[in-house]
């Protein structure tokens, strides 16, 4: 599970996962519709995780991008390669590290953004999408990734 300090909080929690909302669902190969006739899958799990809220990595690695998800806006992620080559890959967190940053496991990399800032109405099920993808770059189900930790 992903580790958060929630903006009223003291203490690390386990992040909830979210599941079916009027937004959709987070859970892992849930269906998002078409795009050029092709349909398209949830490629990750989302947690939920108030806006403000530290967010802490499941695993030890580097820092190897942080990027945009969408081509406007400032929603951001953080991409962690572990020694395995898998990125762990990290939505909706303003970083609070750096491309080349080494990183322990539970280590601080970011606050939860306000994903109103996207989707009208979404803070009420404000979350962080946690995706991973092999050495190959194929999507790995992170529940099973989770549940070896």
């Amino acid at each position: 599970m992903i580790n958060i300090i929630k903006p009223t909080g003291q203490e690390k929690e386990l992040a909830l996962f979210r599941g079916n909302d009027s937004f959709g669902s987070g859970s892992y190969k849930a269906p998002r519709g078409t795009r050029n006739g092709k349909p398209r899958y949830h490629n990750g799990m989302d947690y939920l995780a108030p806006v403000g809220s530290a967010v802490f990595c499941i695993k030890a690695g580097m820092v190897t991008k942080i990027g945009l998800p969408y081509s406007e806006g400032s929603l951001r992620y953080v991409q962690v390669t572990d020694d395995n080559g898998y990125k762990l890959r990290y939505f909706y967190v303003q970083p609070t590290v750096k491309v080349g940053d080494k990183l322990e496991a539970d280590s601080f990399i970011g606050i939860a953004q306000n994903l109103d800032l996207k989707y009208e109405g979404m803070s009420k099920y404000n979350h962080i999408h946690f995706e991973i993808m092999d050495f190959t770059s194929r999507y790995v189900n992170p529940a099973f990734y989770i549940k070896d930790k």
